[in-house]
């Protein structure tokens, strides 16, 4: 009797650990499971933004540019005027006779952070006590906060509110890069406006991607090769670097 009430008793204890475990570490344990099987899929969740190392400017006879109060130069000086334009108001597709294309958005403050609200159906308060006050003013704060999360950030001991915080930005991050691969991302300089350049490899040629962030909105560049000219990132920093309002 006294050896069937120990092993009992044993199997009483571990069962009140398991379940006091499971009480306060169950949730962010499923958590953290699920963040390093869905970094096991798509390698690029590992991922953390890098110092852009290349920083050759392209000297090839160029066109100075202007959109959206801002002026610059591209490193091409055969500009396609029939087939330039203006979508919507916010989109300048700039077409080259070579058959590239250079789009440039224009976007406006905070529309990362309302778009993450309405998706995650979070109220502005409950988001301040997610990601702080920093993160809801700026949209640069909110991507470079998601662009470096990574499934080894989310622990079975950390609080049930900080995995749950950093386990809807590695869900950003994956959605962020779901359709169009990204190979790298740096972050980058031009003027007075901080941002992030993506680097993103399919089936086409590479493409370069930037979103420049300032208080009053969002440029952002896609350089698309569909010609025969290629684009280098020589290209790409010879837009960055003469960037200006």
């Amino acid at each position: 009797m006294h050896r069937t009430a120990r092993v009992f008793s044993s199997v009483g204890a571990v069962a009140f650990a398991i379940g006091l475990y499971l009480w306060f570490f169950g949730v962010q344990t499923v958590l953290a499971l699920k963040a390093r099987s869905l970094g096991r899929r798509t390698p690029f969740l590992k991922a953390r933004l890098a110092a852009l190392s290349d920083l050759s400017v392209s000297r090839t006879p160029g066109t100075i540019l202007s959109y959206f109060g801002y002026r610059f130069e591209v490193p091409w000086d055969d500009v396609d005027e029939v087939k330039t334009r203006i979508v919507g108001g916010d989109t300048a597709l700039i077409a080259f006779r070579s058959g590239n294309t250079l789009a440039l958005g224009n976007g406006m403050p905070h529309d990362l952070v309302n778009a993450a609200l309405v998706t995650y159906q979070m109220d502005r308060e409950w988001f301040r006590r997610l990601y702080g006050d920093a993160a809801l003013q700026s949209d640069y704060v909110f991507q470079r906060m998601m662009l470096e999360s990574t499934p080894d950030q989310i622990t079975p001991i950390m609080s049930k509110r900080r995995a749950t915080s950093q386990t809807m930005l590695l869900l950003m991050k994956n959605l962020f890069s779901s359709q169009d691969p990204i190979a790298s991302m740096f972050s980058v300089h031009a003027s007075d406006l901080n941002g992030f350049e993506m680097v993103r490899q399919g089936t086409s040629p590479v493409k370069f991607s930037v979103e420049l962030y300032s208080d009053t909105g969002l440029l952002n560049f896609l350089f698309i090769q569909d010609g025969s000219t290629a684009i280098s990132q020589s290209d790409v920093n010879r837009v960055l670097q003469t960037l200006h309002q």
